[in-house]
């Protein structure tokens, strides 16, 4: 793939993880070429901010900004978009009606087993991948999921 010129460079929209309100805007960052295909609207990603990494969503993609200067790069994606269209517009809706932040809706409306999930992958990207291979074998020996071996009809009621 040619290198892109500034003009038609792709482009992603993040919105970074920030309480912050003055900072609860859409950034531009550069999508370099290796994570062309990984980077979708709804995607959660690493980038640059004020010298730190943090955590971000994707919330539009195109190409070209209107950016002056040179744009910071998205450093990594954290796994498969969570985010839909229609989740992202309903997370703006509710953040300005409530005067939040669209971190701080996201945090509310993607479930927290979700996010962990893509953390966790994102961490378990550079170990060995052994974990990986128990936790299949695991499932693939209960795969009703049952802790311990117990059946459902062994497990208390819920009160």
């Amino acid at each position: 793939m040619a290198a892109r010129t500034q003009q038609n460079q792709a482009v992603a929209g993040v919105r970074i993880d920030t309480p912050l309100l003055h900072l609860d805007r859409v950034f531009d960052y550069r999508i370099p070429d290796t994570l062309i295909d990984q980077v979708k609207v709804g995607s959660a990603v690493r980038v640059r901010f004020a010298r730190r990494l943090v955590n971000g969503w994707v919330v539009q993609t195109g190409e070209g900004s209107s950016h002056p200067g040179p744009l910071a790069a998205i450093e990594r994606v954290l796994g498969d978009p969570v985010l839909s269209e229609a989740t992202i517009a309903a997370c703006l809706a509710t953040a300005e009606r409530w005067v939040g932040t669209f971190a701080d809706v996201v945090r509310t409306a993607v479930p927290p087993r979700v996010a962990a999930i893509d953390l966790q992958q994102s961490a378990d990207e550079t170990a060995a991948g052994d974990e990986a291979s128990t936790i299949e074998a695991d499932v693939r020996a209960d795969p009703e999921g049952n802790a311990g071996g117990e059946s459902d009809a062994e497990l208390a009621p819920y009160p």
